[in-house]
């Protein structure tokens, strides 16, 4: 029951990216100590991702931790799945907003293998926060660069194919949504890290 009423008080369920209250409280040098020393991989990967958080801000820090990103050690160690403490910390300069950061997280996960690039794309892209009611009318979607072409093209190739008058008929939705479908996608692709 304790737990259910502390569910209640939350606002939303926490995502994999976002902030997490009992790192923000922690100052640099105890998250520094983190990221080195924990047993935990996972409380591991969530220090170097709050410092990355923060490193936007302070340009020592930031060295420090491109250096931990490059790390062999944290490249190989797994938190959550298939995601590393280096894909966490890299995750943690795009949460950190500044323009800057996000351009040196895709740089630093070029220096990665083809899997460990794809991995690191489905984390900062899918692993947002569920409804708080654990339903949702949204579907995430984990696909690779191949399948999100094939899917960008079918939509096109509807648009040109079918007439107006039976576009809704046939596939359960209106030219316009097709259309600002297609323009996501479009997006999504042109957001993509280079092949």
């Amino acid at each position: 029951m304790a737990g259910s009423s502390r569910q209640a008080g939350r606002a939303r369920p926490y995502g994999l990216l976002d902030p997490d209250p009992a790192f923000q409280a922690l100052s640099v040098d105890e998250l520094l100590v983190a990221e080195r020393y924990s047993e935990s991989v996972l409380r591991r990967g969530r220090a170097l991702m709050e410092l990355g958080r923060r490193a936007a801000l302070d340009a020592t820090l930031l060295e420090q931790v491109v250096a931990m990103i490059r790390d062999p050690e944290n490249r190989r160690l797994a938190t959550v799945g298939a995601v590393t403490v280096s894909q966490l910390g890299a995750a943690g300069l795009i949460a950190g907003g500044a323009e800057s950061t996000s351009a040196l997280a895709w740089e630093l996960a070029g220096e990665w293998t083809a899997a460990e690039q794809s991995d690191f794309a489905w984390l900062v892209r899918g692993a947002g926060p569920v409804a708080q009611d654990g339903r949702s009318d949204q579907v995430v979607l984990h696909l690779g660069r191949p399948k999100l072409l094939l899917l960008a093209g079918c939509v096109n190739e509807a648009l040109e194919a079918v007439d107006d008058w039976e576009f809704s008929t046939r596939l359960g939705a209106g030219k316009e949504d097709a259309r600002a479908l297609s323009a996501e996608l479009a997006s999504l692709i042109a957001g993509l890290p280079p092949e």
